[in-house]
């Protein structure tokens, strides 16, 4: 009897526990979050070990390791537009470069596939307090300051560009850049999906040249894909998208030299016109030593059994 009288206890109080239960509507999960797990917000440790910033309202705020509060204002969004009226919008991300005397800022991002994108990017100096436009001639991708924190390397459309923060002059690195055809200093389609990349060019230590990829889409197939977005019709897109034992784009790789302008073809020994599958290949990184004389180059086979690093 006392065992009955216990479970039957037991069960009552599980019955009134879950008749006191509030009933959960879509609305609160998916329109108001009320059972969202809290999290960490994103923030990015200092060189000095002491401290981490965070970007909170337009502004990048320094904090405190180990006591957590608020120690300095590095950027303020208000403050830097009285010397730059272009940064309108609002702060997506940003970026110090390795000494911490400049901040990448970057606004208006628009995504293109799964790891590509474009934005407006701006260059802080921490230093002189002064903002500059990283060009006015389109959105840019991948936009990356030289070691030196002189210049920043960037692509607009299918071409490589870079400005020298010190003479704000821009230069033009690659001009054959072409929708569909050409691409320099950003990867394919391929590429990005299938080797996780998306910018194809890098800084050398010395700041004097930079590596860069250059793919030839021109052999490769076309596809149409359906895109929705908030417009009523849908938009169509078509872009070059080699499906299996199809063409890839032909990959080149190449050293631009930042003092007399001129581009260096890189020895990598690449596939041969009309190559079958077994002797195409993949570049899936460069990557510069910390000599500044030596690019490292990731040289794979299309079928990806064998690696060689050059």
């Amino acid at each position: 009897m006392k065992i009955r009288f216990i479970l039957g206890m037991i069960l009552i109080c599980a019955l009134g526990s879950l008749q006191a239960q509030k009933q959960i509507t879509l609305e609160e999960i998916w329109q108001q979050y009320q059972f969202m797990p809290k999290s960490v917000p994103g923030f990015n440790f200092q060189a000095d070990g002491l401290h981490y910033t965070r970007l909170e309202d337009n502004q990048i705020n320094q904090y405190d390791l180990t006591t957590g509060k608020k120690t300095l204002t590095i950027f303020d969004r208000e403050v830097a537009r009285n010397s730059n009226k272009e940064l309108a919008s609002d702060i997506d991300s940003y970026k110090f470069n390795a000494d911490e005397s400049k901040i990448i800022i970057k606004t208006n991002s628009e995504k293109i596939y799964r790891r590509s994108s474009k934005a407006d990017f701006f260059v802080w100096d921490v230093k002189t307090k002064s903002l500059t436009t990283v060009s006015t001639i389109g959105k840019q991708g991948y936009a990356t300051l030289s070691p030196d924190g002189n210049k920043i390397a960037y692509v607009v459309g299918n071409d490589l560009y870079y400005r020298d923060l010190i003479s704000m002059e821009e230069f033009r690195v690659t001009r054959d850049g072409r929708k569909n055809h050409i691409i320099n200093g950003s990867a394919d389609w391929v590429y990005e999906e299938e080797l996780a990349m998306a910018k194809a060019f890098d800084w050398s230590p010395d700041s004097k040249h930079i590596a860069f990829m250059r793919f030839d889409e021109t052999r490769v197939r076309e596809f149409t894909m359906t895109t929705h977005n908030d417009d009523v019709y849908p938009e169509y897109v078509t872009f070059k998208y080699p499906k299996v034992g199809e063409d890839n784009a032909i990959v080149t790789l190449h050293i631009f030299h930042v003092e007399n302008k001129k581009t260096t073809l890189v020895d990598a020994g690449y596939e041969k016109e009309g190559a079958t599958q077994e002797e195409q290949i993949y570049f899936p990184r460069i990557k510069w030593t910390t000599d500044p004389a030596k690019l490292c180059i990731t040289k794979m086979n299309r079928f990806q059994n064998e690696v060689e690093l050059l």
